[in-house]
């Protein structure tokens, strides 16, 4: 994933990218009960990265066993 993300190339100008961040900060700045919205997804933030160990687990298993030459 991370040689993905190295490939992809941004296509935007100078000025484009001043208008999305000036529009991030926008939203940002909207956003009330910060505290509130990060407890709510506390539960679903560690469900995910759960998910994630689990699949890195499982790929390198099925790694292994590709890779493993048979006598």
């Amino acid at each position: 994933m991370a040689d993905e993300v190295l490939a992809m190339s941004i296509s935007l100008t100078p000025d484009q990218i001043s208008e999305l961040a000036r529009q991030i900060n926008d939203a940002i700045s909207g956003l009330t009960n910060i505290d509130e919205i990060i407890e709510a997804t506390r539960a679903d933030l560690a469900r995910a990265r759960d998910l994630e160990r689990r699949a890195n687990q499982a790929k390198l298993v099925a790694f292994s066993h590709a890779t493993y030459s048979w006598p």
